[in-house]
């Protein structure tokens, strides 16, 4: 995990200076001129590291089973907070489709299908 993001960085970093070399852009002048951006900049870094680090451990300690609901939940929790928080208003259809995936998610962790704890049983 950290050679890849060690990698990811340093061709981000290869990337962004060639746009400032043959583009003149300055964003990274922009960046530190700017405290509230620059700490804005900071905090999506460290919440993207500590989630890298819960998914990391999710999958070393339980499976990607586990992480694949957790994330499944995550993003239908982001939807429905987005709709009602931002005024998203979702047509009927959409509803639909947002319980359906929730249901499925309860459904599919009730039976136990998937995971070790259904692998173990199933054997």
């Amino acid at each position: 995990m950290f050679v890849n993001n060690s990698v990811g960085f340093i061709l981000s970093a290869a990337i962004y200076t060639f746009g400032v070399v043959t583009q003149g852009d300055e964003t990274h002048l922009r960046i530190l001129s700017d405290q509230q951006v620059l700490y804005d900049c900071i905090m999506v870094g460290l919440t993207g590291s500590v989630g890298q680090v819960f998914i990391f451990f999710c999958i070393s300690v339980f499976d990607c089973y586990l992480l694949s609901v957790i994330t499944t939940t995550r993003k239908f929790f982001s939807v429905v907070y987005s709709n009602f928080r931002f005024g998203h208003n979702f047509n009927n259809m959409q509803w639909v489709g947002a319980i359906l995936v929730m249901a499925c998610t309860v459904a599919e962790l009730m039976s136990k299908k998937g995971g070790k704890k259904g692998k173990e049983k199933n054997q």
